[in-house]
């Protein structure tokens, strides 16, 4: 979540951000930034956030989250509020309309629209989110392999998710090619599979091991506390307004494929409807966001050459912060830009 807690500030300690703490940048090379990932509702937000305010010049920070680069969806995705845009520099939000499908290539052709803009600012940058693959474009690139989504496809895809469920839908996934198919393993995620199937029926391919692993520091939590933050995090959201939100967008012009099935407005939407009550949408939001921080776990420690900072749960946010800086997390090149 992109929340400030209110809490009396202390300076960081410049040293702790070790050599090149500022954003470097030079023209015809990559731009530099450090990363922050870990699970949902693991802190990384807010203590990225404490970073980039209290370095001198503010930081600023790119938002890798696959729903946040929908306009309209807030409460959901915890956004940062217009006080915290209003100290620190946001990018990779609201991209997109909520009815609009999305795909990893067209944030990483937005962040790439921005790039001169994110080259002239003078703090230091930091890519903070959940969505792995969005990380691994900006270090990496973005396959000319792997297709746009098809209409077409993606409804193949879903009738036989439907029909044969999701290890009818692994199991064709797993019959194509072993070039074609690369470092896959992400078989738990029903919306990676569609994906996956997608792209390959399309004549495309998927990863493979060569790409670089990128560098990051990484949040954990024992599961009972991170269970526990999770269902904080989802009464909070059904509390703030999360289906009077959903009931506008819906009103609005609907939500796309991508955007319907986002963690928490899919159970929004089916109060919405009458379909079920607040207290099982909120119990549903709560198993899905666990599995899916368990997806997100398992992708982190494949998929990245990462620093985890085991946490209790018991930290401020400022001390995450001051964790995250005595790390000595080393900045990554963003190369795929």
């Amino acid at each position: 979540m992109f929340l400030c807690p209110a809490m009396k500030h202390r300076p960081l300690k410049r040293a702790a951000l070790g050599k090149g703490a500022c954003f470097r940048y030079r023209s015809g090379m990559s731009l530099r930034a450090r990363i922050v990932i870990g699970p949902t509702a693991s802190g990384k937000s807010a203590a990225s956030f404490l970073l980039a305010s209290r370095a001198s010049p503010p930081g600023a920070i790119l938002s890798a989250d696959a729903m946040a680069v929908y306009r309209g969806l807030d409460i959901g995705t915890a956004k940062p509020s217009a006080a915290e845009r209003a100290r620190v520099r946001f990018f990779g939000l609201d991209l997109a309309s909520p009815d609009e499908p999305f795909s990893t290539g067209r944030y990483l052709a937005a962040v790439r629209a921005a790039k001169s803009e994110l080259a002239s600012l003078p703090g230091p940058l930091w890519v903070v989110g959940g969505t792995g693959l969005y990380i691994h474009a900006l270090v990496n690139g973005f396959s000319p392999t792997v297709p746009e989504a098809s209409p077409a496809l993606r409804a193949e895809a879903e009738t036989l998710l439907s029909r044969e469920g999701l290890p009818g839908l692994s199991a064709r996934v797993r019959a194509f090619p072993a070039a074609r198919l690369g470092a896959f393993h992400d078989w738990e995620n029903p919306r990676r599979v569609l994906r996956a199937y997608e792209i390959l029926a399309a004549g495309g391919s998927l990863g493979d091991d060569s790409a670089r692993r990128p560098r990051a520091v990484a949040l954990s939590l024992p599961r009972e506390v991170l269970k526990a933050r999770i269902a904080a995090r989802a009464e909070a959201m059904f509390a703030t307004g999360l289906v009077e939100e959903t009931a506008a967008l819906l009103a609005r012009g609907g939500l796309s494929a991508t955007a319907a099935g986002a963690i928490g407005y899919r159970e929004a939407a089916a109060v919405v409807r009458g379909e079920c009550s607040r207290e099982d949408a909120v119990q549903e939001t709560v198993r899905r966001t666990c599995r899916y921080a368990k997806r997100q776990t398992t992708f982190f420690r494949h998929r990245f050459d990462a620093t985890w900072l085991a946490l209790s749960g018991d930290e401020t946010a400022e001390e995450v912060a001051d964790k995250i800086a005595a790390s000595g997390a080393t900045e990554e090149e963003l190369e795929g830009l």
